[in-house]
């Protein structure tokens, strides 16, 4: 998960300028895009959890490496949200 570093920004920078892109020329999201961010997501959660794992020797790193994962889990379950949303209409 540490080599995850380099990619997982451009990844994300990526997807950010072209879902923008999208929305602005159709109004709306597409699907692929909600998939692609969580796979992103957790790609980002297993790199936080072993960056925390590593580094996470004190109190203060614990619970801000507690609070970048929960920031990340709620980003993945949105983007759920917003399949399953996707899948009902």
């Amino acid at each position: 998960f540490m080599r995850f570093s380099t990619v997982l920004p451009v990844i994300a920078a990526s997807i950010v300028i072209v879902e923008l892109s999208w929305i602005l020329a159709f109004g709306q999201s597409h699907e692929l895009f909600h998939w692609i961010v969580a796979l992103v997501m957790c790609g980002y959660i297993g790199y936080f959890w072993s960056e925390a794992c590593r580094d996470g020797n004190t109190l203060d790193q614990a619970i801000d490496f507690g609070g970048v994962l929960y920031i990340e889990i709620i980003n993945l379950f949105l983007r759920i949200l917003a399949l399953l949303q996707s899948k009902r209409s």
